[in-house]
Parts: structure tokens; C-alpha cells; sequence
């Protein structure tokens, strides 16, 4: 959402060309004349995200819910390391690395030298059930992401920011 919306308002400050990896659905509700992002239906980013992510169906006040999380959180971010290095040149020669949740995308693709957009529309951690891997992720967010010039990560609630901050 952010990154189309400047798209369309900056479109003749810079080019922007997509590769979308990792997850199955993407909003495509702010669409404009650029190139329209397609969901991943196979890729070595895809596959370590199908190999780690886990979903609970059920009920929370009477509706329907889910609960995503991510088995063991440290060997996802090693296996998408590994990934990242198979997608060859559309991750190594890329000027920006665009991410959202799971978070420790954002962090594996920081790690490995890229400046990062972050984009959460929910709590950065909700994907890691341990509270003490969660306290970790919001501090190496803060520590390391937040604090590189290169990087910005954005937010739909400012409570999200908060909790990235302290």
C-alpha cells in the first residue's frame, strides 16, 4: 500500500519494478498504473515461508479467527537467508528490500546488507510465540533496522510504532 501509493505520486521521481516472494495474498486495493503485484505461487522464498508457517483456526468473541506463527523462528530466518541467495540478482542487485510480516523477514534481509521499507499493519512479533523471541525481535527492530539511515519502517497504527521503539 505505501509503496504504490508512491508510486503514483512520485511516478516521475523513479521507476519502480516489483518482485513479490514469499506470501500467497497481497491488497491490491490501492492499484494504480504500475506494475500490479501477483501473488507467489512458487519460489525458494515461498517455500521457506509454506515450510515455517503455522495457523490456528477458531473462534475469539464468536467470529471466526486465526492465530499465524512461525515454527522455530531461527531457522526460518537461516533457511531464508539461504533462499534469498538462490533468488540470484532480483535479491542482490535490488537498491531496497520491501517487507512486511513476518517481521524477521526484515530483519534476515537487513542482516544480509539491504536497507529495508517495513510496512506492519499489525504488531511486528505476532508471528513469534515465545515472549522472550518476541522482547528480541522489537529490540534488534529498534537497535538495528530503526536506527540505519537507509532503512524506514512504517506503520498503520501508531501504538505499532511504539512498541518498535521501546
Amino acid at each position: 500500500e505505501p509503496v504504490s501509493a508512491m508510486a503514483l505520486l512520485l511516478s516521475a521521481e523513479f521507476e519502480l519494478q516489483v518482485v513479490w516472494r514469499g506470501t500467497k495474498e497481497y491488497c491490491g486495493y490501492h492499484s494504480g498504473n504500475w506494475p500490479v503485484v501477483t501473488r507467489d505461487e512458487a519460489s525458494p522464498v515461498r517455500e521457506v515461508f509454506d515450510a515455517f508457517h503455522e495457523r490456528d483456526l477458531g473462534q475469539k468473541h464468536g467470529r471466526g479467527s486465526h492465530r499465524d506463527w512461525l515454527r522455530d523462528p531461527r531457522s526460518f530466518e537461516q533457511a531464508l537467508q539461504a533462499a534469498l541467495a538462490r533468488e540470484g540478482t532480483s535479491f542482490s542487485r535490488a537498491h531496497l528490500a520491501f517487507c512486511s510480516e513476518p517481521a524477521l523477514a526484515c530483519l534476515t534481509m537487513h542482516d544480509l546488507g539491504k536497507p529495508v521499507l517495513g510496512y506492519f499493519g499489525v504488531h511486528p512479533a505476532f508471528m513469534v510465540k515465545d515472549q522472550e523471541e518476541q522482547l528480541a525481535l522489537y529490540r534488534r527492530l529498534r537497535d538495528n533496522v530503526a536506527n540505519d539511515r537507509r532503512s524506514t519502517l512504517a506503520t498503520v497504527a501508531p501504538y505499532i510504532s511504539l512498541q518498535i521503539l521501546h
